[in-house]
């Protein structure tokens, strides 16, 4: 499938879409916070990034700003998640509202993998 980095400082939301993630067959690197996100992210080279609004540290639209300056991950699709809504307008492939049916997020991921896919071989 591909590989998608998630980030979450809620260890049991981080844990519980991981897992939803990688029994749909996709290869998860999971980040406690922005700042990790971005370490892992220049390390594992996600194909997407799903990440939460409200963390400490470095919130997810400050990881969404960030990703866009590195040039290797300047085009990969991020997804935010949020309880709170409005999100600040930020460069992201799409927002999802907490709580969520987990199907929406693999078909989401599934979609934007697709999309990806397809922008590379045209």
């Amino acid at each position: 499938m591909c590989r998608v980095l998630l980030v979450d400082d809620d260890a049991n939301t981080r844990d519980a879409l991981g897992a939803v993630l990688q029994n749909a067959g996709h290869v998860v690197t999971l980040a406690r916070d922005g700042p990790e996100a971005l370490r892992l992210a220049v390390m594992v080279n996600p194909q997407v990034i799903v990440c939460d609004v409200m963390m400490p540290a470095m919130d997810g639209p400050e990881v969404a700003c960030r990703i866009r300056t590195i040039p290797v991950l300047a085009n990969v699709p991020v997804v935010l998640m949020s309880a709170v809504l409005p999100v600040p307008a930020v460069p992201v492939a799409a927002m999802l509202r907490k709580p969520f049916d987990p199907s929406l997020l693999l078909r989401l991921v599934d979609d934007l993998t697709d999309q990806s896919a397809s922008g590379r071989s045209a």
